[in-house]
């Protein structure tokens, strides 16, 4: 079956329990909502409710990467993540906005959809630090105490880089471990 530029498979990771499963991308959806972002903005809607706080668990994050990804085309290696914005929750008035945020120009977004993977969902919360490793059809969620408290998103890359090759990193800094609302993920050094 051809998927015309999609690689064909979403991956679900669910904190909360360690688990994860594959599932084939649904055609139908992406004819319907074209594109990384389309489809993303349509699983958000279908799995967020209005009243999800953002910092809560039932908030999912969904990285997608659109069809001409890996392709060669110029400007196209950048991945978006979709959530509820913590941002939202300052003011009544964007009290159902979703944050949509895209950046990369490395590698992360080309080996996102050479591992074969248009789409991750990440849903729940992990006891402890945690990070996910992808490596192809082998994912895993890994103890990640020993990079918590980095001094800065840019060793916390070098670290996993360093582990893994030439890796394609999300990295959250001591912001992001902190919840400060307005905290950032970098994707390859990137914002």
């Amino acid at each position: 079956m051809s998927y015309f530029g999609y690689a064909g498979k979403l991956l679900y990771v669910d904190l909360t329990n360690g688990r994860t499963s594959i599932e084939p991308l649904d055609l139908n959806m992406a004819e319907k909502y074209i594109g990384g972002c389309g489809i993303a903005e349509r699983m958000l809607c279908d799995i967020l409710s209005p009243d999800t706080e953002p910092l809560s668990p039932e908030n999912p994050i969904i990285i997608s990467a659109g069809p001409l990804i890996g392709t060669g085309v110029p400007g196209a290696s950048k991945i978006e993540m979709h959530t509820k914005s913590t941002a939202s929750a300052a003011k009544e008035w964007t009290k159902h906005y979703v944050a949509r945020s895209c950046g990369g120009t490395r590698y992360f977004g080309n080996m996102m959809k050479k591992a074969g993977y248009d789409h991750i969902v990440i849903t729940g919360k992990a006891t402890t630090p945690v990070y996910l490793k992808i490596m192809d059809d082998d994912v895993e969620v890994c103890d990640a105490t020993d990079l918590w408290g980095k001094k800065d998103i840019y060793e916390t890359t070098d670290d996993i880089t360093s582990r893994y090759n030439d890796s394609g990193v999300i990295a959250i800094g001591k912001a992001g471990e902190n919840l400060i609302p307005y905290s950032i993920g970098w994707i390859d050094k990137q914002s």
